[in-house]
């Protein structure tokens, strides 16, 4: 593999590793995106061809809409607690390893690099809307709205990339 894909790669993985942290099914959505778009030959006769299907599609945007909606619901766990962490630590990992095994690259350093990105960003993406809350005097839905936007904005990026 060469450097400048290996680069664009990496980059990719801490993306989706990111918008994992923000919202969980951000993640499988873009990947699954991704995948139907750039084609996952490579995947082909292993189970994660699956993710390239339409029914995958369908599914995860689905989850992803109403992870959107459920995300203004009061009383939510926060993200940054062990089993929603938990959760953004897997999407974020899988993410990294179906990217690598559809690129031909290390699919161990995927899923670390797809994980430790989402956890790195559920913490940092919960205490930056706490202080927009706080600083701004905004209601939370209305600051969780702006967060919604750029992990769509920045899904559409990676996917089409």
């Amino acid at each position: 593999m060469v450097v400048g894909t290996m680069i664009n790669l990496t980059a990719r993985i801490l993306g989706l590793g990111a918008l994992a942290g923000m919202r969980t099914m951000s993640a499988p959505a873009v990947l699954v995106t991704y995948l139907r778009r750039r084609g996952a030959e490579r995947l082909d006769g292993s189970p994660l061809q699956l993710l390239a299907s339409p029914a995958a599609a369908w599914v995860t945007r689905l989850l992803a809409a109403g992870e959107l909606a459920a995300d203004k619901v009061p009383g939510n766990p926060a993200r940054t607690e062990p089993a929603p962490l938990l959760a953004r630590a897997f999407s974020g990992g899988l993410a990294g390893y179906a990217l690598s095994a559809a690129h031909g690259a290390s699919k161990g350093k995927g899923v670390a690099l797809g994980a430790a990105a989402a956890v790195a960003s559920a913490f940092a993406a919960y205490h930056a809307r706490r202080v927009l809350v706080e600083s701004s005097g905004l209601p939370d839905p209305v600051v969780a709205v702006a967060e919604d936007a750029l992990v769509i904005a920045g899904g559409r990026r990676m996917a089409d990339v």
